[in-house]
């Protein structure tokens, strides 16, 4: 993990008396031509209708002082049609070269799985895992506090509130082992050499109006240059218990190209996700092209979703036809990331 909230956006370096300024920007949108007409938000898909995604939207800067102490600020813009500040946060801390320490203030990530620690204009795809989204926000208002040792790993521990209405904090935990260094802060950038990461999560939130949360998370993620492998699983219970595994990969078709295709897919399982379905799987798959600087991205992408399930919930009074809850909710789109 690094001590900045920032990707390796190119950005750019200033010089300021005993401190170095790193400013770093981004934007992207995404045209979905198609997204299936019983496409639905309420029902947990991450598109509702056809249309241009404005995301990510997103400005920082890292000041770092030569006697090691740093401090950063970062905030990301929610979507064109929803506006309003998606996220807000602040850090400061002191780096050595055996590792770092640091907290942080602010409406931030929930860091409960490996996707969640990556942010928008770094994750790979334009949206997120279903269950990421499904349990708990994105973001939620927090602080918390982070300890690392680059070559080894690091520990992170905070408290958030999902809404301002919130009557009880979540509080989580992130403990990560990289045997072999870390990985590169952006999920589909190259590594020098080997890299290995091991995660595993926890997080509760005792609610007297919602109930008790209880949540466990592990994630594998594997580097070699351009080549990745990962692996998630997630498992919540609030009333209902949620299941998610998934299985990723990263493939460069033109490797030491300019611009470079990096092939990315994804592969989830969810279960329990809704009442009358048993389980949902949900295909991802992107073929970007990027410059060598990896400022410019040009990328086409797919959301493929299959439910598995009785259409007929418990009760009703109506005949079930053998359709199952299969749903028109596919969606396919290109977008354009431009890094500053």
């Amino acid at each position: 993990m690094s001590p900045t909230f920032a990707t390796e956006s190119p950005g750019v370096t200033l010089a300021v008396g005993e401190a170095r300024v790193d400013l770093s920007a981004a934007l992207g949108a995404t045209v979905w031509p198609y997204v299936g007409p019983d496409a639905d938000v309420v029902r947990l898909d991450a598109l509702s209708r056809p249309g241009v995604r404005v995301s990510p939207a997103v400005a920082g800067v890292h000041v770092a002082r030569d006697d090691g102490f740093f401090g950063e600020a970062r905030a990301e813009e929610g979507t064109v049609h929803e506006g309003g500040l998606e996220l807000g946060e602040a850090r400061v801390g002191y780096q050595h070269p055996d590792g770092w320490v640091g907290a942080w203030v602010g409406r931030s990530e929930l860091p409960l799985a490996y996707d969640r620690e990556v942010e928008p204009e770094g994750l790979g795809y334009a949206t997120r895992p279903v269950l990421s989204n499904a349990v708990l926000p994105v973001h939620a208002n927090g602080a918390g506090t982070s300890m690392a040792w680059p070559d080894h790993g690091s520990v992170d521990v905070g408290a958030s509130w999902p809404a301002l209405t919130s009557d009880a904090p979540v509080l989580w935990t992130r403990l990560h082992v990289t045997p072999w260094g870390a990985l590169p802060d952006d999920a589909d950038a190259a590594s020098d050499a080997a890299r290995a990461m091991i995660a595993v999560g926890a997080a509760t939130q005792r609610s007297t109006s919602l109930g008790t949360l209880a949540l466990a998370s592990a994630d594998l993620a594997v580097r070699w240059r351009s080549l990745g492998f990962d692996a998630s699983g997630l498992v919540a219970r609030r009333g209902a218990t949620r299941t998610s595994l998934l299985v990723g990969f990263q493939v460069p078709l033109l490797p030491g190209h300019a611009p470079d295709l990096l092939l990315r897919t994804r592969i989830e399982r969810v279960g329990a996700l809704l009442p009358d379905e048993d389980s949902r799987y949900v295909a991802d798959v992107r073929l970007a092209a990027r410059t060598r600087d990896r400022r410019v991205t040009t990328y086409l992408e797919c959301v493929l979703s299959r439910e598995q399930g009785a259409a007929v919930a418990e009760g009703e009074d109506v005949v079930d036809l053998g359709r199952g809850i299969e749903r028109a909710n596919d969606a396919c789109g290109a977008g354009l990331l431009l890094r500053m």
